[in-house]
């Protein structure tokens, strides 16, 4: 399976790029007259200062408080362009302007950089950036972002789209790096959207102080270290503040940051998480968990920063299939560290042989030594239709369809939707030509937020809508299979 990331997507139909992508929350779609070449389209560099406000980013829906994942600029003029030195940095303020002759001072988070990356964005369509660590947004507060290149390779293209507003809302450099700091400045506000995650895991074990512990993060030379993650409705599973249900896949992990130290900031090499499923109440003391084990995270090279009495959440690269009847082995290692490191890891000892350790560096060593320790730690899990309700039970107020999830998918995506009353519902996928090729759901359905899992796996790729029909309501939006 291909990497999976979240997207969400409008219902127009239209001749989509193969490579459009559309963001979960977004301030215009594709709205303003001005196309601008400033960062990507300037060949000798370029950095820019956008600031958006609280309320900003309305689109589809008004964008929640959470963490920041992917990062979208709408562009007018496509190409591909490989740039040298690329940054992305976020900063969140109470300002509703810019200064006049200054960049915002900070401070500020690096999200994103790459001494040379390629980018690809489509024309009248959406370019996706994924970061190299999330962001926490706060829906509250103004966002501020910088985003620079120090050159751009041969070619053209890679406009942004902008509208303009009152107030300064962008200011920009000369070009070249170092960034001269100030150029010029004006109400201009580019297309931008972004994924999010949420702020807390669904079903969590402990989001308390425990005993803190410097593995895997708190070593400069490298660690490995497998915890066993009891099954739900026993001790140290992910119990709060429900058990989970069967039928899900778990698209997210979150560590709980509590005690003395932060996390980081601190710039990990080879890191990986990888998960696996077994029956036994223990692992063996004497070695490491040899089971069946999928990589469900990887990067040759993350920064990680982590808040003292928070969560840190790790987007799965591929969902994982989860029984929650079923202890999980959650691996995570690295293979050298720099930066600020400490013992940022809350554990609780449950008794038996919970975790497992490498004496460090890599290959690492088979085995150290073990305890009774399990890792305070929470998921997200996105479940089939009639399993999964994640309003906690609530009745929703309004009718809603919402953008499958990830998209573009291959082949198996997730389709949420609620119903304030009991009816029939009825989802229906259809091709580009309007003719119907799967049925998801036709059945009488209680009030409630479902999610259900649609698996493409005998349709070609291509652009595909799905319809909601429930009572008199009716939606349909667009989703994209790329195999």
């Amino acid at each position: 399976m291909k990497k999976i990331t979240v997207f969400l997507f409008v219902c127009f139909l239209f001749a989509a790029n193969s490579q459009s992508q559309t963001p979960q929350y977004y301030n215009y779609n594709n709205v303003g007259t001005s196309s601008n070449t400033f960062p990507f389209g300037q060949t000798a560099g370029k950095a820019v200062n956008w600031l958006f406000l609280g309320g900003d980013f309305n689109q589809p829906t008004p964008a929640p408080s959470g963490y920041i994942t992917k990062v979208y600029f709408f562009i007018t003029t496509g190409g591909t362009r490989t740039y040298t030195d690329l940054h992305i940095l976020m900063a969140k303020d109470t300002n509703t302007t810019l200064t006049t002759g200054t960049f915002y001072p900070g401070p500020w988070d690096t999200v994103y950089y790459h001494a040379s990356t390629t980018l690809t964005g489509p024309t009248n369509g959406w370019m996706g950036i994924e970061l190299d660590k999330p962001y926490r947004y706060d829906s509250t507060k103004s966002l501020i972002i910088f985003a620079g290149q120090c050159a751009a390779g041969s070619g053209t293209g890679i406009y942004v789209r902008q509208n303009s507003l009152a107030n300064i809302r962008r200011v920009w450099s000369v070009g070249g790096c170092p960034f001269v700091p100030y150029a010029g400045g004006d109400g201009a506000i580019v297309n931008f959207g972004f994924d999010i995650v949420r702020l807390t895991p669904m079903h969590y074990n402990y989001n308390t102080t425990g005993s803190n512990n410097s593995f895997p993060f708190g070593i400069a030379a490298g660690k490995m270290v497998q915890w066993l993650i009891p099954p739900a409705g026993q001790t140290g599973g992910w119990n709060n503040p429900t058990l989970p249900l069967s039928g899900g896949l778990i698209n997210a992990v979150y560590l709980w940051i509590g005690g003395t130290y932060p996390l980081g900031p601190a710039t990990y090499s080879e890191f990986r998480i990888l998960m696996g499923q077994t029956n036994l109440a223990n692992l063996t003391t004497g070695q490491f968990f040899s089971g069946p084990m999928d990589t469900v995270f990887f990067r040759q090279s993350v920064p990680l920063q982590g808040l003292l009495n928070s969560w840190v959440p790790f987007v799965l690269d591929e969902p994982k299939a989860y029984d929650p009847g079923l202890g999980l082995v959650l691996q995570i290692g690295h293979c050298g560290a720099t930066g600020t490191m400490g013992f940022p890891v809350c554990q609780t000892s449950i008794g038996g042989v919970k975790r497992v350790w490498s004496v460090g560096g890599c290959p690492y060593t088979p085995y150290t030594t073990s305890d009774a320790y399990v890792i305070h730690s929470g998921l997200n899990i996105v479940y089939p239709t009639g399993t999964g309700n994640n309003n906690n039970n609530q009745v929703p107020d309004v009718y809603r369809l919402e953008q499958n999830y990830p998209n573009p998918f291959n082949p198996v995506t997730n389709i949420s939707f609620s119903i304030p009353k009991a009816g029939n519902v009825k989802l229906v996928v259809y091709d580009v030509l309007g003719r119907e090729v799967a049925t998801i759901l036709n059945e009488y359905t209680k009030a409630g937020s479902y999610s259900t899992v649609f698996d493409a796996s005998n349709l070609a790729s291509g652009v595909y809508l799905y319809k909601i029909n429930s009572g008199e309501f009716t939606d349909t939006k667009k989703m994209t299979l790329v195999k």
